[in-house]
């Protein structure tokens, strides 16, 4: 529940991000900078998803070695 809560465009917390940027400004942010935001939350999201799998390959990898 705390990472879902995360100022990462794709989660929760990014949303919320975007609804208090809204609130402040009084106007809502555009289209392109969210899809924007979006796309890089994926890839943020996307980038750790391979680095822990990558670990985990590494890791099973090396202990059947020694």
């Amino acid at each position: 529940a705390v990472f879902n809560l995360l100022p990462i465009p794709v989660l929760d917390g990014g949303h919320l991000v975007f609804a208090l940027v809204e609130k402040l400004q009084g106007k809502a942010v555009k289209d392109r900078v969210r899809e924007y935001a979006t796309y890089a939350g994926y890839a943020l999201i996307l980038g750790l998803l391979v680095i822990a799998f990558w670990n985990d390959i590494k890791m099973f990898i090396l202990s059947k070695w020694m």
